[in-house]
């Protein structure tokens, strides 16, 4: 039976990846990348922690890619933007999160995003008092896909993982709450699942508030099982 659920953030509460991707694109034609867009490279990094992106991009542009300045670009641009247009808030997440506390769920969050950012976040948009645990990619050693982090929140709200719903909108915060032993939600974001992934998920929905019926569902079920002595 399902007692918690555990939110990825970016792109799944905060339609923030596209302002993300706009900073990388921007950031690199600063830094002389006029012929390649970097924001495509959003596409394949998508729930990875600082330690993880950094080896992706020396990877792929060699060793001598600028990758801290490249990270301060980012914020510079990313903080224009988010000033300018706002960080949204996704469909159906102030319902769903209002009917989990209704419902006495515990609520956790797992993003790979830095604490002060994750709850900077939370705070302006008047949620961080649903959050009963916060796990961040500054708190952990290895960031998704690895489990750790989805295993440090299930750890926090005192739960088996297997007691635990993930709800993410990317493929690495799928592998890892995967590998943690939860079921997951997907509700994707800028990437459609490809079918190694979907094959992996409990349901996948085109909103939050959808998330709302599968839970109804699932506790339907778990009451109407009979009792055994």
């Amino acid at each position: 039976m399902t007692e918690a659920v555990i939110f990825d953030m970016d792109g799944l509460m905060f339609d923030s990846e596209r302002l993300v991707q706009l900073s990388w694109t921007l950031s690199g034609r600063a830094l002389g990348y006029e012929e390649e867009d970097l924001g495509q490279n959003i596409y394949h990094t998508l729930g990875m922690g600082v330690a993880s992106r950094r080896a992706y991009f020396l990877e792929h542009y060699g060793e001598a890619f600028p990758f801290d300045t490249f990270r301060q670009y980012t914020k510079r641009f990313f903080w224009e933007k988010a000033e300018e247009e706002g960080i949204g808030v996704k469909p159906g997440l102030y319902e769903l999160l209002t009917y989990l506390k209704e419902n006495g769920y515990k609520i956790g969050m797992a993003t790979s995003s830095s604490y002060d950012y994750a709850v900077g976040n939370l705070e302006r948009a008047g949620i961080r008092g649903y959050f009963d645990a916060i796990v961040c990619g500054n708190m952990i050693e290895k960031t998704k896909p690895a489990p750790d982090i989805y295993q440090k929140a299930a750890g926090m709200l005192m739960e088996p993982p297997s007691c635990c719903l993930a709800l993410e909108d990317a493929p690495n915060g799928v592998l890892s709450a995967v590998r943690a032993g939860m079921p997951v939600v997907m509700i994707p974001d800028l990437l459609e699942p490809k079918p190694e992934i979907e094959r992996l998920l409990y349901a996948r929905c085109g909103s939050l508030s959808e998330v709302i019926p599968l839970l109804e569902e699932k506790r339907c079920s778990a009451e109407a099982r009979p009792v055994t002595y």
